[in-house]
Formats: C-alpha cells, structure tokens, sequence
C-alpha cells in the first residue's frame, strides 16, 4: 500500500499551519509586552533578536539569545526528518522498502538526519534552560508566582506573554532581584 501523496501534502501544510499560528500569537503578545516596557514592539517579531529583548529585560545577556539559532536548526532538520520520512513512504512500495539495498541507504540517511538533529537539540536544550531562567525572572518582576508562569509558559507560551502584556501588574526590577521572602522598599521601574 502506498501512502497517496495528498496525505502527505495536507500532514505537511497542517505542520507549518500550525508552526505559523503559534508564531504569530506569541510574537503578537510579545510585541505588547515589549512595548509595555517601553522598548519596540518589532523586536518580538524577529525570531533570534527577540529573545534578547526578554534576556535582558531580565538582567542576563543578551548574547544568549544567539543560542536561539539551534532552535530554528532544530525545527528545520526535524521538519526535514518527517517530510523525508513522509515522501519515502508515498513513493516506494512496501517490497522496495524492505528490501536490503533500499534499507541500507534509509539508514544512513536517516543517521545523518539525527546526527544534524541531536546537535540542534543540545543547543536548543541549553537555549531552553537559559530562557526558563529569563521567564522566571520577568514573572517574578511582575510579581506572579514564577513556578506557575514558567509551567504556563511551558504549555502556552502564547498566554504567558498574554498575562504579562494586559495584566494590571507593574514590572519591578528590585522585586525581581529580591532573594526569597526579602522585603523591597521602593519599585524601581525597568529601562
């Protein structure tokens, strides 16, 4: 049975639908917390220099964000494994693809596909850490409970910035820098 090759057309386009959704929602949301904080809305549109905006808003460095590269690394070989994966499947037989040959060249292709993938990953895992980091910073600078919003911005990054942009909380750098259970004088208002 061959897979029809409108599936695969339609599996493809529902991916990138998707992928675009989200972009949109959150770099929309974004862009009002941005501008919330008297910085540029547009920042939050430009996938890598938007990150840095969020790193620095929240005290660390804005070279970080250059680790937000491997994502787009990520994504890119990802989406390139499935639709690869996706295209083998709607052109070859079953008998082809079972067959010892054939196995030997989807095996070697399909290493060098997660090869350029778990690079992607480790950068992408360490980028991830660092943004957790960022998240929990600029939500406690709103003064949310930072383990609750860094779980939401984990399922729903979308909502997360939501929260921030229309909430009816100030950002506070100093309550963002207090230690646990320290008490802040007077607000100092981000830059």
């Amino acid at each position: 049975m061959i897979i029809d090759t409108h599936l695969v057309f339609w599996v493809e386009a529902g991916m990138v639908g998707v992928a675009t959704l989200f972009y949109i929602l959150n770099s929309s949301f974004t862009a009002v917390l941005y501008r919330r904080l008297g910085g540029s809305g547009w920042h939050a549109w430009v996938p890598i220099y938007g990150n840095a905006r969020l790193l620095t808003t929240a005290g660390m460095s804005a070279w970080w964000s250059l680790l937000g590269a491997f994502f787009i690394w990520d994504a890119v070989e990802s989406y390139i494994s499935v639709a690869d994966t996706l295209h083998l499947l709607a052109t070859q037989t079953p008998e082809q693809l079972v067959s010892m040959a054939n196995s030997q060249d989807i095996i070697t292709g399909s290493m060098a596909d997660n090869l350029g993938s778990m690079l992607g990953s480790i950068g992408a895992l360490v980028f991830s850490i660092v943004l957790w980091i960022a998240v929990y910073r600029v939500a406690k600078g709103f003064g949310y409970s930072p383990n609750g919003m860094v779980t939401l911005w984990a399922l729903l990054q979308p909502v997360y910035f939501a929260v921030l942009a229309f909430g009816k909380r100030e950002f506070d750098v100093a309550r963002m820098k207090a230690r646990k259970n320290a008490v802040v004088a007077e607000p100092v208002l981000a830059s």
